[in-house]
């Protein structure tokens, strides 16, 4: 969260700079070129902070992904490491195509991984599937 506030105040502290430095542009054209040039610099830094950011985030959520996995691994040994992933992917609310889409398989291999999910599970339809794996989680 500190890291966060620290970018959001860099942020904030950027806006203020664009700001001030188009009043100054209004006011002079002498110095134009510096001001493009400090413009330039501060867009640069913009989106080096956003990239940060963005990949801060995706470290995040993919550790809590491959620790939610491990878990369900964990409780049932027989499910597989594609199969726990796609798991994962169903609680989180996305359906068959787009965890085809996300994981580069066919559509096909996820509908045997819930199918394997739901057997291994005891889940006896479709819809108990998500139930099931919540409650396997909850419980550890």
């Amino acid at each position: 969260m500190q890291m966060l506030n620290s970018y959001l105040g860099q942020k904030d502290k950027l806006i203020k700079q664009f700001a001030e430095y188009f009043s100054e542009l209004e006011e002079s054209n002498i110095r134009r070129k510096e001001i493009f040039v400090k413009l330039r610099e501060m867009v640069h830094n913009v989106k080096n902070v956003q990239q940060t950011e963005i990949g801060g985030y995706l470290t995040k959520y993919n550790e809590a992904h491959q620790k939610t996995a491990g878990k369900l691994i964990k409780k049932y040994p027989s499910i597989t490491v594609k199969e726990a992933d796609t798991a994962v992917m169903l609680m989180q609310g996305l359906n068959n195509k787009d965890i085809a889409t996300l994981t580069l398989t066919t559509l096909r291999n996820i509908e045997k991984h819930r199918l394997n999910l739901r057997r291994k599970m005891n889940a006896p339809r479709s819809d108990d599937l998500i139930k099931t794996l919540q409650q396997a989680l909850e419980n550890k």
